[in-house]
C-alpha cells in the first residue's frame, strides 16, 4: 500500500481531508485505489456532511464517512497531478529521488 493524504484549505486553514491508498503503486493512477475522508475532517466539517460544498475534495465525492475501493484513482486526481511540461520539468529535477516501485505520477503527487 502507498498512502497519500489530500488536504483541503477551508475555514482559513489546511486540513487533512482524505486518505488515498494505492495497492499497486507501480501502476500509478491506473491501479486500485482505496479512498476515504478522514473521520476527523468529517466531524470538524459537519456543515458539509453529504454535501457537494467547497469542503468536498471533488464535486463527485461529498463529505461523508464512507470509504470506497476503486479500480483506479478517482478522476479529480488527474486534475491536481502535474502533467505535460510541468511533469517533465519536475521529473528532470526531482526524478533521481524517486524510489523504485512507484509511478512517476504518484511520486510527483506525494512530493
Amino acid at each position: 500500500m502507498y498512502p497519500l493524504t489530500l488536504q483541503v484549505h477551508a475555514n482559513g486553514i489546511w486540513q487533512d481531508a482524505m486518505t488515498l491508498s494505492f495497492a499497486q503503486p507501480e501502476q500509478g493512477f491506473m491501479g486500485p485505489c482505496a479512498i476515504a475522508y478522514e473521520p476527523s475532517y468529517v466531524r470538524n466539517n459537519l456543515d458539509a456532511y453529504e454535501s457537494f460544498s467547497a469542503k468536498a475534495v471533488s464535486a463527485r465525492l461529498p463529505v461523508d464517512f464512507d470509504s470506497f475501493l476503486l479500480p483506479a484513482a478517482p478522476a479529480f486526481i488527474h486534475d491536481i497531478a502535474p502533467s505535460g511540461a510541468a511533469k517533465r520539468f519536475l521529473m528532470a529535477h526531482l526524478g533521481r529521488a524517486k524510489p523504485d516501485g512507484i509511478s512517476d505520477d504518484l511520486f510527483l503527487l506525494a512530493t
